[in-house]
């Protein structure tokens, strides 16, 4: 675990295989992680099919590259996937490498990067007991010495909190954002085996 933990840190991503497929194996293996900071979805989340769905997640939409509780002040520094079951064809996980498109859009695009660096989003998701929402640009550097914090996950984004006049720059600037990060440079595909766990 300690292997693992370490590559997660210097790469950003690691997989971890073999686990196992009970439902319980993921929070075990997190106790050598540290606490679990749940969410308004419990400690831990089911990815699964469901017929009348409460998340995106749950659907057999295709879901671009995103972050993931961009309503939150603080969403999570590091998040970990468990497949349990997968006897689908296709499905393939993508990950996106967040600071090298970071990286691109400050060199290549710099008055795209300028929009997302300063002009704020509305956040928010609401259901039954629960109302979540922050306002804050796509890319926030925070206070110094602060992690990076991407907000980027269009079902939770509402609409823009600025000037008017700033909107049709703010839109192409996240449009491109949105290209670049889907774009196959910036990301690793892979098919989720049972007993596999990502962390990222």
């Amino acid at each position: 675990v300690g292997e693992w933990l370490n590559n997660m840190a210097r790469y950003g991503l690691c997989r971890l295989r073999g686990i196992g497929t009970d439902l319980d194996a993921l929070e075990a293996l997190m106790a050598y992680v540290g606490p679990i900071r749940g969410s308004n979805f419990g400690n831990v989340f089911t990815v699964e099919a469901n017929i009348t769905p409460d998340s995106t997640a749950n659907t057999g939409l295709e879901l671009n590259s995103h972050t993931d509780l961009p309503t939150r002040e603080t969403p999570p520094g590091f998040q970990f996937l468990h497949c349990v079951r997968n006897e689908v064809s296709g499905g393939w996980s993508y990950m996106a490498d967040g600071l090298a498109v970071i990286g691109h859009l400050q060199r290549e695009f710099p008055d795209d990067y300028a929009s997302l660096t300063t002009h704020n989003w509305v956040w928010f998701n609401r259901q039954l007991g629960e109302d979540h929402r922050w306002v804050g640009p796509v890319i926030d550097h925070g206070a110094d010495q602060s992690p990076v914090t991407i907000r980027a996950f269009y079902p939770v984004r509402s609409f823009p909190a600025m000037d008017p006049s700033e909107m049709p720059a703010a839109y192409r600037a996240l449009q491109r954002f949105h290209q670049i990060a889907d774009d196959p440079a910036f990301r690793l595909a892979f098919p989720f085996e049972p007993g596999d766990v990502i962390g990222f």
